[in-house]
């Protein structure tokens, strides 16, 4: 082919299509591997805080976001205490899921755990430095303060 032959319009957009094929032949890739995705999965969903911490090959579960269970206002005014356990799975992405009660000494207040729980943002647990998936459990005690009253009059 002559510099003459592509200065032709032709030439050029055979040219074109030429280097188009050869660097778009996706049948000659080779196939992403479960790892790959997997990890670009993770990447995508889990917190980008996480990534500020040291990667340690074994590793728990770390609290991002969340707060303590509150004291419901029934449980309160009936001056109920007792302690909670509920048991979770925190995901591989650093959810909390499929949260349930293990014991509790006091129902009323099991609402306010489950709720509580399932509002946290961990950065996930981590097996030979991957995240993976952890079931935890989650121990509460409710007590009233010794100045708080046992009951709640009612107004006149």
């Amino acid at each position: 082919m002559s510099a003459k032959d592509l200065s032709a319009p032709g030439a050029a957009c055979a040219l074109a299509l030429l280097l188009l094929g050869a660097c778009s032949r996706a049948s000659d890739a080779p196939a992403q591997s479960e790892a790959a995705k997997d990890s670009a999965r993770l990447a995508r969903r889990i917190d980008p805080r996480c990534f500020a911490l040291p990667l340690d090959r074994m590793a728990e579960p770390v609290l991002l976001e969340g707060e303590e269970p509150s004291y419901p206002l029934q449980a309160l005014a009936a001056g109920a205490e007792g302690r909670v356990s509920a048991g979770c799975t925190i995901t591989d992405e650093g959810r909390v899921v499929d949260c349930r009660i293990l014991e509790s000494d006091v129902p009323a207040i099991d609402a306010s755990v489950l709720a509580a729980l399932q509002r946290r943002i961990y950065c996930p647990a981590t097996r030979d430095t991957w995240p993976v998936s952890v079931e935890k459990t989650f121990n509460f005690r409710f007590r009233l303060a010794d100045d708080a009253p046992r009951r709640v009059s009612r107004a006149r």
